[in-house]
């Protein structure tokens, strides 16, 4: 959980650090778990899309987007 909140950290200090994945989805990767936190950054909040383990079907957390 350490990981995940430091992960959070960074995308609260910086939000547009991290590279765009797909339309306004942006992805930073949590160290020492092949996990990634999937996220939007609007005008007023930066809001969680997903924390999705790395195997798994990229197509799930896009239909989140959309």
């Amino acid at each position: 959980m350490q990981c995940v909140d430091d992960a959070l950290s960074g995308v609260l200090r910086n939000p547009h650090s991290y590279p765009n994945i797909y339309k306004t989805l942006r992805r930073a990767v949590i160290r020492r778990f092949p996990f990634a936190m999937f996220y939007e950054v609007t005008p007023d909040e930066i809001q969680v899309i997903a924390v999705f383990h790395s195997r798994r079907d990229p197509e799930i957390w896009k239909s989140r987007v959309e």
